[in-house]
Formats: C-alpha cells, structure tokens, sequence
C-alpha cells in the first residue's frame, strides 16, 4: 500500500510495482488505525493475542506486516496537517509497545552485586562461627559428664 500524493521519483520497476497496490489516504488511513488499535485493545481486554489481533486486521486491509503499515501510516502522518490521524497514530504506537516492548539490557549494578556477595560471605562466616562454638559447647558438656 502507498500513501496518495507521495512525491518523488522512483524507478521504472519500483513505480510500476508501487502503482500495482492501492493507495492510502488519510482518511483512510484514520479509519485503518482505529481499526486496528480498536482490535488490539478488545485482544488485551479479553487477555488473547494483541500481536495476532494486530496482524489478523493488517491482513485484512492488505498490509503483510506492521512494518509496512507502519511505514505507510508514518509517511500520511508527514504529508498531512491531520492531528486526528496522528492522534490515533500515536495511541497506535503506544498499544504497539505492548505487543512488542523494547528490547532492555539487563545489568546488575557492579556495588549491588559486590555488597550481595560481601554479605552472603559475612552471613555465611557467621553461621560457621556459631556452628564451631555450639560443637565446641556440646563436646565440652560431654566431657564434664564423664
């Protein structure tokens, strides 16, 4: 899918393959992210698939994946002055976050783990120390016994 009124020049093979599919106007670019964005929240509230929701109504406007909507809603977003379809755009994005969230670099804080490992080591001292002076008590009471 194409967004009408795109400018610029393409290729004799790239325009022809791109004249081949429909285009999209803000209009109906409005009407297909409402769409959309409506099929992902009823997925989330009824706790099923947002991501299948997603590409089961991309499907049915003719998009192969989100990326191409994406894409496509992005370049009708820049060409129009239409603050609705951006609004409705923007919640898009917000529900896409989601199905897929940003990928977070797990690291542990370098002090956090060094004040873990100083205190499992003092911990673990401490239960030896006890361990030795309780076996030290209990053999001292049994050769007071004798």
């Amino acid at each position: 899918m194409t967004c009408a009124g795109q400018q610029g020049a393409l290729a004799t093979a790239a325009e022809d393959a791109v004249s081949s599919l429909p285009e999209l106007t803000p209009e109906m670019a409005k009407k297909l992210v409402a769409a959309v964005v409506s099929q992902i929240q009823e997925a989330i509230s009824r706790g099923g698939s947002p991501g299948a929701a997603r590409l089961a109504e991309l499907r049915s406007w003719g998009f192969s994946d989100a990326a191409q909507m994406e894409d496509c809603v992005r370049r009708c977003c820049t060409e129009s002055d239409d603050q609705y379809l951006r609004s409705w755009y923007s919640l898009y994005r917000e529900l896409a976050r989601v199905i897929d969230p940003p990928l977070v670099k797990a690291e542990a804080d370098p002090n956090l783990a060094s004040a873990r490992l100083a205190k499992a080591v003092s911990t673990n001292h401490k239960a030896m120390r006890e361990n030795q002076e309780a076996s030290i008590q209990s053999s001292c009471c049994w050769e007071m016994a004798d």
